[in-house]
């Protein structure tokens, strides 16, 4: 019999079959009640390890029917018969990601972002719930037609666990896919922290062009080598180690805390695009600005930088000026990846706000082989920072001797010299006791000495 004229519980028309596995079989349907599409999973409960079907179904419906977010197929139907069980979801019109990764194309940095993003917040979402997916692989990521956001599907693997610890109530049969499986999965005892190793390892893929399975692993840490076929940042390539480190205890233990990690990044990266782009002669000839990328800052000063995306361009003077600061001003540092990997440091920290920790590199001994008028730029932008911080908790003593470091040859000392003289005037006056409606003018009896 066609499979199209085929009713399922008096109301779904099977239209054509979409997959095949063991337990059963998955079919695009029609919802005659409500005339939309959908998605019907038949388990055949015929099979020698039928009680372990028919307990995968209800575990299956149990869990579908507590989840509740926009990027998970939500459950619409379910009937267990005689001889077969059906599971009705939404469907989702798109593509599977191994679709998207068959050409072993790599993906943009961008792109990879998007997919970590959005794949770390399904996976922060259903951690919540008590939910393990166990099986986070491309062909379980549908990229929606209509919004082109990530879509997670097919829960039949899935486990719950203790939502006050990170590990599993009872260990299991090993279930997952071979090269995004992390080993304490294979040995049948997954925790959440698994699938953000299965998640790490499809970005690894889509940033190296490269099918998990045929990378190879240090023999020494036994940890995967991935980093040299991927034109990637460090700070994203530590983010990505963190996730597939093959010890769960050494891994994130959170989709959460990755997701923290990696929206300070993408902050940072962001606004390095924001400041990227190409500078011009007048003339239209393009000059590649792939050197200021980690140094932005230089594009704020309209004394130093105009960038394209402010409607400037480069005179043939100031373009001699720049080749000739370049090579008497100390841009011979940046030969030394060390110095660059400070920078970005510097840079990543300034960005996320992170001003003491921007003062603690400034002041490192790495830093005495930065320029000097770089070096003197983050030491006037982290130390003002750190100062207006402790400012707008009023800890103006504080604040003030933040700033004072700040030497006379900085670009900042004059900025710096005017908020210290605002500080002392309204510490000043904090410190005075005025009786209730007493107008309390210094000099006076009740200034301080």
């Amino acid at each position: 019999m066609s499979d199209n004229l085929v009713i399922v519980n008096s109301r779904y028309q099977l239209l054509h079959k979409l997959g095949e596995g063991g337990f059963g079989v998955v079919y695009l349907a029609k919802d005659k009640k409500t005339n939309q599409h959908c998605v019907i999973k038949q388990l055949h409960s015929d099979l020698e390890n039928a009680d372990i079907v028919k307990r995968l179904f209800y575990e299956e419906i149990k869990i579908l029917e507590k989840l509740d977010h926009p990027q998970i197929p939500r459950l619409i139907d379910f009937c267990d018969g005689d001889q077969d069980f059906y599971l009705v979801q939404e469907y989702v019109a798109g593509e599977t990601l191994s679709l998207e990764l068959r050409g072993h194309k790599p993906w943009t940095e961008t792109k990879v972002l998007e997919f970590l993003e959005q794949g770390l917040e399904i996976l922060d979402y259903i951690h919540r719930q008590g939910v393990i997916h166990r099986d986070i692989k491309p062909d379980n990521f549908i990229r929606r037609q209509d919004d082109q956001k990530i879509v997670l599907i097919d829960f039949g693997a899935v486990k719950h666990f203790n939502v006050e610890q990170s590990h599993i109530i009872n260990p299991t049969v090993a279930i997952g896919t071979h090269g995004y499986m992390p080993s304490e999965q294979a040995r049948g005892k997954p925790r959440k922290n698994s699938d953000i190793y299965s998640l790490g390892m499809i970005a690894i893929q889509a940033l190296t062009g490269k099918n998990p399975i045929s990378l190879k692993e240090d023999e020494q840490s036994t940890e995967i080598i991935w980093r040299q076929f991927a034109d990637v940042h460090s700070y994203l390539g530590d983010i990505l180690a963190q996730m597939v480190r093959t010890d769960y205890t050494k891994r994130y233990h959170s989709a959460h805390l990755v997701l923290q990690d990696l929206r300070q990044y993408i902050r940072w990266y962001e606004t390095l695009k924001d400041h990227k782009g190409n500078l011009m002669l007048e003339d239209g000839v393009e000059i590649d600005q792939h050197q200021l990328t980690t140094n932005f800052f230089l594009t704020k000063n309209p004394t130093i930088l105009k960038t394209v995306t402010q409607g400037y361009s480069l005179s043939l003077g100031f373009l001699l000026f720049l080749v000739f600061g370049i090579i008497g001003g100390g841009f011979f540092y940046y030969g030394s990846r060390r110095v660059e990997a400070t920078i970005d440091k510097l840079q990543f920290s300034l960005v996320n706000q992170n001003f003491q920790e921007c003062i603690e590199l400034t002041e490192s001994n790495i830093a005495d082989k930065i320029s000097p008028s770089v070096l003197d730029e983050y030491i006037g932008q982290c130390r003002l920072g750190y100062a207006k911080q402790q400012a707008q908790q009023e800890d103006y003593q504080r604040a003030i001797a933040i700033i004072q470091a700040i030497p006379p040859q900085n670009p900042h000392y004059q900025e710096a010299n005017t908020l210290i003289e605002d500080w002392t005037q309204t510490y000043e006056r904090q410190s005075v006791d005025c009786p209730p409606n007493v107008l309390c003018i210094c000099p006076g009896p009740l200034c301080p000495n």
